[in-house]
């Protein structure tokens, strides 16, 4: 039976292999753009996932569009961390 370490090491490489067979294919907008008084400046800047800082470091934030939702902080989709 694998250790949670080998388990965890596992997990890193399948998610950096993922990573790099789906690069990015479009890059987001600049949140700085975003204005003060909009809704999505209103939203609660924190990772909804253990795993965003990981992903983030390893290039998914501009390749998987569901990161946006999924990881704000992390991926610097917001600047204020809260909640």
């Amino acid at each position: 039976m694998p250790t949670a370490r080998e388990t965890w090491e596992a997990v890193k490489v399948i998610a950096a292999e993922t990573l790099r067979q789906h690069q990015t294919v479009g890059a987001f907008p600049s949140t700085n753009a975003l204005s003060a008084g909009s809704a999505a400046a209103k939203r609660v800047c924190r990772d909804l996932d253990q795993l965003c800082s990981y992903w983030a470091q390893n290039g998914a934030c501009q390749a998987w569009p569901s990161m946006r939702e999924r990881c704000t902080l992390s991926c610097g989709f917001c600047t204020v961390a809260t909640g």
